[in-house]
């Protein structure tokens, strides 16, 4: 996306404030639903598990936290090494998402993290796995039409949540 392009984009919006407030809360709330849903997962690890097989629950819940955890800090680190500015660095924009911090774009660990909780809910409740990780489609392009993230930032932060998601899920059946 070059700035003439997300400037047009952002300038329609502007126009538009109440588009921007809905925007604005969307990302509030969505972010909201997927880090609530992760200890709702471990509370349904917990609960569900816990009566049909005492030590399946315990490793289940080692895995889902340890897992998860292992995998945001690798990315986080990662991240951290590349260092790719943020949309609003590279372009001459002003973002509708206000942010200040510098580097660390790619890829986005705002969606990582939605979409490996949407993945890890999927043996439990597909429905839900299925919700969350359309609310994580629309998170994606929140971040990008809010300025923080480039489309390849949230496209990485989707397919690598989705796989470490699918990889956590393979440790859990091999135990």
């Amino acid at each position: 996306m070059t700035s003439e392009q997300y400037n047009r984009m952002a300038s329609a919006l502007q126009r538009k404030p109440g588009l921007i407030a809905a925007i604005l809360w969307a990302n509030r709330i969505m972010t909201a639903i997927g880090f609530m849903a992760y200890p709702a997962l471990l509370a349904w690890i917990v609960f569900v598990q816990f009566h049909h097989n005492t030590g399946k629950t315990i490793s289940a819940l080692a895995i889902y936290i340890l897992g998860p955890g292992l995998a945001f800090v690798l990315l986080s680190l990662y991240r951290r090494k590349l260092n790719r500015p943020r949309p609003y660095e590279m372009l001459d924009i002003r973002p509708v998402i206000s942010k200040d911090t510098s580097g660390q774009s790619f890829p986005s660990r705002h969606i990582f993290s939605m979409t490996l909780i949407a993945v890890l809910w999927c043996p439990f409740q597909p429905v839900l796995s299925v919700l969350l990780l359309i609310i994580s489609m629309i998170l994606s392009a929140i971040r990008v039409i809010g300025g923080v993230h480039f489309v390849r930032d949230v496209a990485a932060g989707y397919l690598i949540g989705t796989v470490s998601g699918a990889l956590i899920h393979l440790i859990y059946m091999l135990f």
